[in-house]
């Protein structure tokens, strides 16, 4: 199992995966609700402005029209935690170390599924967060 993040997700409802996510996404794939909704959010706009829209927009009609179809109705194979047992880690977390609420949301979403993160950019907030929690971070 993996946590991926908006534009990891983005890159595997696009079908643009490579070898090495390939592998860490071949035991499953879990997100969360932030990441979910802010790549929903990111291509629903009609804006082309972000990263993400962009690529979006350099997709064919018929993908564009899958991907929005599969952020309609996640595919059965992303999971996303229940928040009756994220917020609880969450808050248990943020006694540890101040963080923000995505931050917090990723590695509480990791500590229960016992998982890595993935994301296609590292911050140091969650870097030093995930090192104080032995949660690996694999910059995709």
């Amino acid at each position: 199992m993996i946590v991926v993040d908006d534009h990891t997700l983005f890159r595997v409802l696009a079908r643009r995966v490579d070898l090495v996510l390939a592998n860490l996404i071949a035991d499953g794939i879990v997100t969360t609700a932030s990441w979910y909704f802010r790549l929903a959010r990111a291509l629903s706009t009609g804006r082309t402005d972000g990263m993400l829209s962009r690529q979006l927009e350099a997709l064919p009609d018929a993908a564009q029209a899958e991907i929005r179809a599969a952020l309609d109705a996640l595919p059965a194979y992303v999971e996303i935690v229940n928040p009756r047992t994220i917020v609880p880690l969450m808050a248990t977390i943020a006694t540890i170390t101040p963080l923000n609420f995505l931050t917090l949301e990723a590695l509480a979403t990791a500590i229960a599924t016992n998982a890595d993160i993935a994301t296609a950019t590292a911050t140091p907030l969650l870097q030093n967060a995930a090192d104080q929690l032995h949660i690996t971070i694999h910059i995709v």
